[in-house]
């Protein structure tokens, strides 16, 4: 079943594919299943950006919404991703 997700600013270009990934997937799986998924995919820079496996935490100022929901307002890490979903993960953005 596929997921989508799709990374904005920095961790768009670790991503890569215009910052828009298809993930297949056999079950339902938690946002916390795909994180470890992504880090062992993507490597040490997007555990740098989004996600530390070690930790088991987010890094800081990341935001990850589930078909534009917040996940802190969800189940969190714990979140059930379903077919069809869409992950959004969203550094936090610096500028002036």
């Amino acid at each position: 079943m596929p997921i989508t997700v799709k990374a904005f600013a920095t961790v768009r270009d670790v991503i890569g594919m215009n910052g828009v990934a298809k993930i297949e997937v056999r079950e339902e799986i938690t946002v916390e299943e795909l994180l470890r998924r992504l880090s062992k995919e993507l490597g040490e820079r997007f555990n740098e950006l989004v996600y530390d496996p070690r930790k088991n935490s987010l890094a800081p100022g990341v935001r990850i919404l589930v078909n534009g929901r917040d996940i802190d307002f969800l189940k969190g890490l714990s979140t059930t991703l379903k077919e069809g979903d869409t992950v959004a993960i969203i550094p936090p953005i610096a500028g002036g």
